[in-house]
């Protein structure tokens, strides 16, 4: 099973801008390694690319996910509410990893934001588990990715935090299969 689509690399310089630095913006308060946010879309992305996702029948959010990972750190494998998310990558070299074959245990964690917060369910004291799928990213990927099945990130780098925005669908087409979404774009 495909669970990413990598989107036109040019659109990254054409739809994104980033307000601040997200590297020092997302802090860690709970010395995970794996933070997160939530920022508004109108100050991530141009009209035009809000516009490019209505055109295929997809209305963003108002408020996008931002997410950083620390250097030399794997985030945890975890599935999210929805069932697809629009991803760019902001800094950092690493990868997306869909997970099966989970020995372990699932808890739900509910996280305050600036924003509300989110509560979504986590695997802990994983013993073992099979890595069924990997997209290799780096600075300036877009892409979109089925999240509503175990995944996680990885950030290989030595030197660089990783920055990821997740654009959310919100007029109903989160609940649409992976493939339907991606068919939009195809």
């Amino acid at each position: 099973m495909e669970n990413n689509f990598k989107l036109p690399s040019e659109l990254y310089h054409k739809f994104i801008t980033v307000p601040l630095d997200f590297n020092t913006a997302v802090v860690d308060t709970i010395g995970t390694g794996h933070s997160f946010t939530n920022h508004p879309t109108s100050e991530l992305m141009t009209p035009e690319g809000i516009e490019y996702f209505k055109q295929r029948g997809m209305v963003l959010d108002v408020l996008t996910g931002v997410f950083k990972l620390s250097k030399n750190f794997q985030g945890p494998i975890h599935s999210d509410i929805r069932k697809t998310s629009v991803n760019v990558v902001i800094s950092g070299a690493g990868a997306m990893e869909w997970i099966g074959d989970i020995e372990g245990e699932i808890t739900y964690n509910e996280r305050k934001l600036k924003h509300g917060s989110i509560r979504y369910p986590i695997y802990t004291n994983v013993t073992s588990f099979k890595v069924i799928d990997t997209l290799l990213t780096k600075t300036g990927d877009f892409f979109i990715a089925r999240v509503d099945v175990p995944h996680r990130v990885v950030n290989d780098s030595d030197s660089e935090n990783r920055v990821i925005l997740a654009f959310r669908i919100q007029n109903g087409l989160e609940n649409l299969d992976y493939d339907a979404v991606v068919r939009n774009f195809k």
